[in-house]
């Protein structure tokens, strides 16, 4: 699968770089970083080159390597080795959402469940697309994934389309 022409432009100009995450290391990334931890230790990237260091990052625009990965600290607990991982938090998230109600609760259904409830927690401020805003009276606490006092939001509702 190629890139778009953007991305590969975005990539190229100093405005931004790229990292290679293992989808659960990011997923553990995200979850420290709402939850406050600064870094945790993992098997998953040991003896790789992501652990080891070298991997490029950035390209200049002539394509040659402008910015490499750093080695990463590297511990032994028990008798194995583990990498450490910093966490993740973010400016801003963008999320879809099943439910919300007037103080920042949110619920997600299906696939949204996997990354949105750690992407809002790691930011300081969430901006959710949800598809239905429960009004006030009602609560949504006792199905909540996302409270209020973990995650700052702001409300887009949408409607529901009809597939044809």
């Amino acid at each position: 699968m190629r890139a778009p022409l953007t991305t590969i432009a975005c990539l190229s100009s100093a405005a931004a770089g790229c990292w290679t995450v293992l989808q659960g290391t990011l997923a553990e990334k995200l979850r420290s970083g709402g939850a406050g931890i600064p870094a945790f230790y993992t098997r998953t990237a040991y003896g790789t080159v992501v652990a080891n260091g070298g991997f490029p990052i950035k390209y200049n625009a002539d394509k040659s390597v402008a910015i490499e990965s750093k080695k990463k600290d590297v511990r032994s607990f028990n008798g194995k080795e583990y990498v450490m991982e910093e966490s993740i938090v973010g400016d801003v998230a963008l999320v879809k959402a099943w439910r919300a109600d007037p103080f920042g609760n949110l619920v997600f259904r299906g696939t949204a469940r996997n990354f949105n409830p750690d992407c809002a927690m790691a930011a300081r401020f969430t901006i959710a697309e949800v598809e239905e805003l429960v009004p006030m009276g009602r609560s949504i606490r006792p199905m909540c994934m996302c409270p209020e006092f973990m995650s700052r939001q702001s409300w887009w509702p949408i409607r529901r389309r009809r597939l044809r």
